[in-house]
């Protein structure tokens, strides 16, 4: 079962020209240098609800939104089979965008979802520059070639 923060943002910046619906996953698989979400999401995480919860609460508000971005910690590091139900069942009763904000860590998780039209974006933040990866290592042809 996918844990989230019951606090829900609203947003008119992080996807421009849209209002979105900000629901965090609670759990990360990195530590980041002053990650602004560590302790709320990750280390003290309070306030946390499941995924019936979340799916009332865009019965609910969803109509408000024109996208919703699933953020974190890192949404991905769910096990992928829970991910496809859960953004399933989203498809089911949200008809607007579906971004999902990741660390790229999970580039196979992506390519999933992807092919399963169950995210119409990702905005990846990308954990260390370009030029640090092995343009031979299998994880840097994901993450350039998105394979």
């Amino acid at each position: 079962m996918i844990k989230f923060s019951k606090n829900i943002i609203r947003s008119f910046v992080d996807l421009p020209n849209h209002m979105s619906l900000i629901i965090h996953s609670i759990g990360c698989n990195l530590k980041c240098y002053q990650c602004f979400n560590y302790k709320d999401l990750v280390s003290q995480p309070q306030n946390i609800c499941d995924e019936e919860y979340i799916l009332h609460e865009i019965k609910m508000n969803g109509y408000l939104s024109d996208a919703i971005i699933f953020s974190g910690g890192e949404f991905l590091k769910n096990p992928v089979d829970e991910i496809v139900l859960f953004l399933s069942d989203v498809k089911q009763i949200y008809k607007g965008l579906i971004i999902i904000n990741t660390n790229g860590s999970y580039p196979s998780k992506m390519k999933v979802l992807n092919e399963k039209n169950l995210a119409d974006g990702f905005h990846t933040d990308m954990k260390l520059p370009y030029y640090a990866i092995d343009k031979n290592s299998s994880l840097s042809t994901e993450l350039v070639l998105g394979i």
